[in-house]
């Protein structure tokens, strides 16, 4: 009975935020490890959505809540572009003469071999082989116009994160909640007998550094596997796998926006009071500047006297 007391002013304590950051996980050695990649998912309202987009046609307002998970420990990117032999009038109608100059050899072929069989008892039998001895003669017709190939599309971009939630004291609020939240926002509203209005939209990228981006996106599959064991009739984790869709068409300069992004200005704006430099430094940078500030204490002739 003190487990229920216990978890209900806990729960009292810790209701859900309605708008602000919900970062998961909150509370463990992760969530202050410097050198974590995040998934920042922040939910924007539909305010216009162009029926052309071309890029920039849908504008959304920012909503209350924003998530910030953190990344698995693999991202797979997957770009794809279609390419189509380029069909004009002139290839369509020299296809089309091929074909019919085809067609008008067999049907010559079928004619003669229908004359034979005139005047004969078993016509349906001497059609047949009249037919096979036509087909034993005749060699395979090979005409067919090649056309250039040429672009025609690409996809949209499509992301799949799988995230772990797991419980850091109250599993409704570290589990369930920021999971019944992403299914509310993509879901549509009732707006009357026929009307209704749009889900949200989401903007995606990745935190410190957005080396991913996505200004426009709809969440096309949420995906929640919960696991034991269970606390006050709550999962203690959750397997979560959300799958985003691009809404703006992929051209060249969807790409050129994410370089343009400076590393400095995020750490600031992100990471303040920190040593950008040496956090961005590389491995084998870190490596020299250890041995050297080794050396350095092995020279000094005050080695291993402290006060």
């Amino acid at each position: 009975m003190a487990l229920g007391i216990r978890s209900t002013a806990q729960e009292l304590i810790e209701r859900p935020i309605k708008g602000g950051i919900h970062q998961r996980p909150r509370g463990t050695q992760h969530a202050f490890f410097a050198d974590a990649l995040w998934i920042v998912i922040k939910t924007k309202k539909i305010k216009t959505l162009g029926a052309l987009n071309r890029g920039g046609r849908v504008l959304g307002e920012e909503a209350e809540d924003t998530f910030k998970f953190l990344a698995p420990n693999e991202i797979q990117e997957n770009i794809g572009h279609e390419w189509s032999e380029y069909e004009s009038i002139a290839s369509r109608v020299a296809q089309k003469v091929a074909d019919l100059s085809k067609t008008a050899r067999e049907v010559g072929g079928l004619v003669t071999a229908g004359k034979r069989t005139e005047g004969k008892g078993d016509v349906m039998g001497t059609a047949m082989n009249a037919v096979a001895q036509l087909m034993s003669t005749q060699t395979v017709y090979n005409r067919k116009i090649d056309a250039a190939l040429t672009y025609t599309n690409s996809p949209r971009r499509q992301y799949t994160f799988p995230f772990t939630l797991v419980d850091e004291g109250n599993p409704n609020i570290d589990i369930i909640d920021p999971i019944n939240r992403l299914k509310m926002y993509s879901c549509s509203e009732r707006a009357g007998l026929v009307n209704f209005n749009l889900p949200y939209i989401f903007e995606v990228y990745t935190e410190p550094n957005q080396f991913l981006h996505v200004r426009n996106a709809v969440i096309t599959a949420i995906q929640p596997t919960f696991k034991g064991p269970y606390r006050n009739g709550f999962p203690s984790v959750a397997d979560l796998e959300l799958t985003f869709m691009d809404l703006d068409p992929l051209y060249r300069d969807t790409f050129e926006e994410v370089s343009k992004v400076s590393i400095s200005d995020t750490l600031k704006r992100h990471i303040p009071h920190y040593d950008k430099f040496k956090r961005f430094s590389s491995y084998n940078k870190r490596i020299q500047d250890q041995r050297d500030s080794y050396a350095k204490l092995q020279s000094d002739s005050n080695w291993g006297t402290y006060d």
